[in-house]
């Protein structure tokens, strides 16, 4: 598509929405990064709303993923996916027809409140569909694991996960506070220094979707839920990079590598966002905005290969750093319901 091709489609979407003219900086800034990262094009739409207030229309289809646009034989807008109106609430629809939920909440401001509901009414809401209404981001919920001690898992969004069997989004996701009691290594060390002697499960070789510390927590501490909470657990799909090899080869980044999981470790870009091996990833910017609110008693461990024999993980201070598969560290854990 050509710039002029373009600059006419915004320009269509402005006139049919009644909304002024845009400084011509601001138009070549929109035209030379129509490609750019989701999380780029938002940061661009809220300068310019400086500018003009009536961008909600133009908003709610970059948040959405609708960033590819096309033009009809009169060249005219045309949006895909199509978007429908529920009650008071908006929901995408794609061209399949699959229904992805309610738009993602994963931002605002923090509420650091403990949730006095049980987790039985906190459940019941998100069957009759209240949660939005009474939880906010930051409130949390104590979940007693026995033995491996009492956790405050913390709402960091809502409908952002997408559930593995493809059927909408898990409407809550919760990520503990504070970290297990023992501390744990991803993996075992790099075997070998040649690549025919990489395997998985050393170092970073296939990343969090064949590290330890993905089976331990869905089958330890998975198993220590509740079982009216562990019914309720729903398993999603996560983003991660990776270290693969092929025929002998390193081959990293591996972006966006998916893994299907009830329970989970935080990942680079959504503790520290700006990662774009982990794109389709969310950035849980109103738990982890500060230094303060990623630090804790011990150095923790990220799901991100970061090369083939080291992950990331957020330091004491909370601080993005990386290490060795096999040094034990702190694990914070999450998951969705």
């Amino acid at each position: 598509m050509s710039v002029k091709e373009k600059q006419k489609i915004i320009d269509d979407l402005y006139k049919k929405n009644g909304f002024v003219t845009i400084a011509d900086e601001m138009w070549q800034q929109i035209l030379d990064h129509m490609n750019w990262q989701e999380k780029k094009i938002k940061e661009l739409l809220a300068g310019m709303a400086e500018t003009n207030k009536k961008l909600d229309d133009l908003r709610y289809i970059v948040e959405n993923h609708d960033l590819n646009f096309k033009t009809s034989n009169t060249g005219s807008l045309e949006k895909s996916p199509t978007e429908k109106e529920t009650s008071a609430k908006k929901e995408i629809i794609t061209e399949k027809g699959d229904s992805y939920g309610f738009e993602p909440l994963i931002d605002g401001e923090k509420e650091e409140i403990e949730i006095s509901d049980s987790w039985k009414e906190i459940f019941t809401s998100i069957g009759d569909g209240t949660y939005r209404e009474k939880y906010k981001i930051g409130n949390y919920k104590s979940l007693d694991l026995g033995d491996e001690g009492i956790f405050e898992m913390q709402i960091a969004g809502f409908d952002a996960e997408p559930l593995a069997d493809g059927s909408g989004r898990a409407a809550i996701t919760w990520i503990s506070r504070n970290t297990l009691k023992e501390k744990l290594r991803m993996n075992p060390q790099l075997k070998g220094s040649n690549l025919e002697y990489y395997e998985k499960t050393t170092g970073s070789i296939g990343g969090w979707r064949y590290s330890e510390i993905r089976k331990y927590l869905n089958s330890v501490i998975l198993s220590l839920f509740p079982r009216h909470v562990k019914r309720a657990v729903k398993k999603v799909r996560k983003y991660s990079s990776a270290t693969l090899v092929y025929n002998n080869n390193v081959t990293f980044p591996k972006e966006n590598y998916e893994s299907e999981d009830c329970l989970w470790i935080p990942s680079f870009q959504e503790v520290f966002g700006e990662y774009p091996e982990e794109s389709l990833a969310h950035y849980y910017s109103v738990v982890y905005a500060y230094k303060s609110d990623r630090k804790k008693d011990s150095w923790w461990w990220l799901r991100s290969a970061k090369s083939e024999g080291d992950f990331y993980g957020v330091s004491r201070n909370g601080n993005k750093g990386n290490k060795p598969s096999e040094y034990p560290n702190g694990i914070v854990f999450g998951f969705c319901t």
